[in-house]
């Protein structure tokens, strides 16, 4: 994937890259977690005040979705995405990646998770 990555860096193609790990398999970790990376990638502005009014990374990640060229793809790459355990995570990127024809998830994991009884049978991840 990395490879991959830098391969294309002579194209003009946003990259977020979220690291699944312990801790964050839960849906609000993973949301905070994912608001930190895109302000580090400097695809959001939006910082949190406090805790009880931090935003929501995935509604976040649909603001700068929708700001985007069309254009211009933008990746989402979750590594180690067995370590994410909340339904509604998933649910809401293949809803992301449905509208955004210009958004392209990429999920890398240790292990099988089709097994998972949530996870779309013919979504457009890979």
């Amino acid at each position: 994937m990395v490879g991959w990555l830098e391969s294309e860096s002579a194209k003009e193609i946003k990259v977020v890259w979220v690291t699944g790990r312990p801790g964050l398999g839960g849906g609000r970790e993973f949301e905070e977690y994912l608001s930190r990376s895109l302000l580090a990638e400097g695809l959001n502005s939006v910082e949190a005040l406090s805790e009880e009014s931090a935003p929501s990374g995935l509604a976040e990640l649909g603001r700068v979705l929708l700001a985007a060229s069309v254009d211009t793809p933008f990746v989402m790459v979750i590594d180690n995405f067995h370590e994410i355990h909340d339904e509604r995570i998933l649910k809401e990127l293949v809803d992301l990646v449905g509208r955004y024809r210009h958004f392209h998830l990429y999920v890398c994991c240790e292990a099988d998770i089709r097994w998972r009884s949530w996870w779309p049978a013919h979504s457009k991840c890979t």
